[in-house]
């Protein structure tokens, strides 16, 4: 990707992330107004510091701006883990950054953390036993909380 297109791409996530200009990105990001303007016409590229800064108001992985400005070879993203990370639905503690090799190329993969439990039969079993045990109104109430949990993983 050449300055001109990154800066269109710059552009595009300002306006996706509800910047409607320069200056309110540069308000809030504490990046000068002109640095903006400058990496959006495509006539400067931006350091590393001012990417990083970027990244958290832009709403995409710091990786894959360097990615895209050419400091680092590549980033494969799962196509869920950019939608996620651009609607904000997604954030960064839930990604896996590893490196793989890719056409003799270390390439940055990110992928979604399995937030699945892995329980045993046995513990699955004891948890029941004690769900049991306790009274009705304290059962009511966590299956009350398991129901909404439930509908957030479904939105």
């Amino acid at each position: 990707m050449d300055l001109r297109e990154f800066g269109l791409y710059m552009a595009k996530l300002r306006e996706m992330r509800g910047f409607k200009s320069q200056r309110q990105l540069s308000i809030a990001s504490g990046i000068s107004n002109g640095t903006i303007a400058r990496i959006e016409s495509g006539t400067q590229r931006p350091k590393p510091d001012t990417l990083k800064t970027l990244s958290r108001y832009l709403g995409v992985p710091f990786e894959e701006l360097m990615a895209r400005a050419g400091y680092i070879d590549a980033v494969m993203m799962d196509d869920e883990v950019v939608e996620g990370v651009q609607k904000g639905t997604i954030k960064s503690e839930d990604i896996i950054k590893k490196p793989v090799e890719m056409d003799g190329k270390i390439v940055l993969k990110h992928e979604l953390k399995d937030r699945t439990l892995n329980l045993s039969e046995e513990k699955i079993n004891e948890v029941l036993e004690r769900f049991a045990k306790l009274p009705p109104e304290k059962q009511r109430i966590i299956e009350g909380m398991l129901e909404l949990l439930m509908k957030e993983d479904n939105k």
